[in-house]
């Protein structure tokens, strides 16, 4: 977890950053201070934020390596589900 206020999250992000951000992209290390720039109320729960943020990446790469995608992980439904047609439900 991200405790401190200006530690950056890991996540996988490729790219350059300095200092808090390194190993980032510079958009996307642009992106994480402008949010917490708008709302100076998050800077106390940045660590929780991205804690979500990263957990969200994860299970995203985990859908997309193991089921084809988040898309496709949720037609699930049309092959494990009951179905309704016009004889019945299957």
């Amino acid at each position: 977890h991200f405790g401190s206020k200006k530690e950056a999250p890991g996540g996988g992000c490729s790219g350059g950053g300095v200092g808090p951000f390194k190993g980032r992209s510079p958009v996307a290390a642009a992106m994480a201070l402008k949010i917490f720039e708008l709302d100076r109320m998050l800077e106390g729960v940045q660590g929780q934020i991205w804690d979500r943020v990263n957990g969200y990446r994860h299970w995203k790469e985990e859908l997309k390596k193991n089921e084809g995608g988040l898309e496709t992980f949720a037609e699930g439904y049309k092959t494990f589900g009951l179905l309704r047609e016009k004889g019945g439900v299957t």
